[in-house]
C-alpha cells in the first residue's frame, strides 16, 4: 500500500506542476522520489525521474534536471527495462539544447 500511496503523491506533484503550480510540484515530485527510493522501489522509477526532469527543464533547472535523467538512465541500464528510454532520449536532447 506504501508503494501506490507514494505513486499518487508523485503523479500529484505531476499534476501541479503541469497546472500551474512547477516549483510546489517539482518539490513534491522530488519528495516521492526519495520515499521510493527510501522503500527499494524501481518500477515506474525511471519514467518519474524523466517526468521529474522535464518539469525542472521547464523550470530552467539544467542542472538538477541532468541529474534526473542521469538517475533514469542508470535505472534503464540497471534493469534492463527499458520501455520509458525513448522519452528519456527526447528530454537528453531538450536539455542539450537548453545548454545550448
Amino acid at each position: 500500500l506504501v508503494y501506490w500511496a507514494v505513486w499518487s503523491e508523485l503523479l500529484g506533484g505531476l499534476a501541479d506542476a503541469r497546472s500551474g503550480a512547477a516549483p510546489a510540484g517539482c518539490a513534491r515530485m522530488r519528495a516521492a522520489l526519495a520515499r521510493f527510493t527510501a522503500i527499494g522501489a524501481r518500477v515506474g522509477l525511471a519514467h518519474f525521474h524523466s517526468a521529474l526532469a522535464e518539469v525542472e527543464l521547464d523550470l530552467g533547472d539544467t542542472d538538477a534536471a541532468q541529474r534526473s535523467l542521469d538517475a533514469a538512465g542508470e535505472l534503464l541500464q540497471a534493469t534492463g527495462n527499458a520501455y520509458h528510454a525513448a522519452e528519456t532520449q527526447r528530454l537528453a536532447a531538450r536539455l542539450a539544447a537548453a545548454q545550448g
